[in-house]
């Protein structure tokens, strides 16, 4: 059994998470995208300030379920930390940090699977392969190894 302390969960919100990543980890890596992007975007996003009081705050994975909302990033890390759960290789994710074409800073997480790079975002209700968007422009990617400065070509 993984165990749910790897995704980041206490009480109530690890037993919930917990059965999510049982239920998948056995499954084919696409499958695992589709049902942890599809699970984490039915949270509500909150900006920062309404819920910390500071303009930019990466909540932790128990914080996000906890209050059952977060920005951006914490659908990414709170995505990042269930398939990390579900064996998921980390060296294979990357939560990116860009900025859209409205030049408004989003993040994302990106998981390399068979199809190539999937696009995990809580701004759409599916994961697309990056080689489709031509909306976002990267600017730096992390993950629990390395991170990663993007420049433009």
């Amino acid at each position: 059994m993984v165990k749910h302390e790897e995704a980041g969960l206490q009480g109530a919100a690890a037993a919930e998470r917990n059965a999510i990543i049982e239920e998948n980890k056995d499954r084919p890596l696409s499958e695992q995208i589709d049902a942890v992007n599809r699970e984490i975007n039915r949270f509500y996003y909150e900006e920062d300030a309404a819920q910390y009081g500071r303009v930019d705050y990466w909540a932790s994975p128990a914080e996000f379920f906890a209050r059952g909302a977060g920005d951006c990033e914490d659908f990414a890390i709170a995505k990042y930390m269930l398939l990390k759960a579900m064996g998921v290789d980390e060296d294979a994710m990357r939560i990116v940090v860009l900025e859209q074409a409205n030049g408004i800073g989003h993040a994302v997480l990106v998981v390399d699977s068979e199809d190539g790079q999937m696009v995990l975002d809580n701004q759409s209700g599916k994961a697309e392969l990056a080689s489709a968007i031509n909306d976002y422009r990267p600017i730096y990617s992390v993950n629990g190894n390395a991170w990663w400065m993007h420049v433009a070509n």
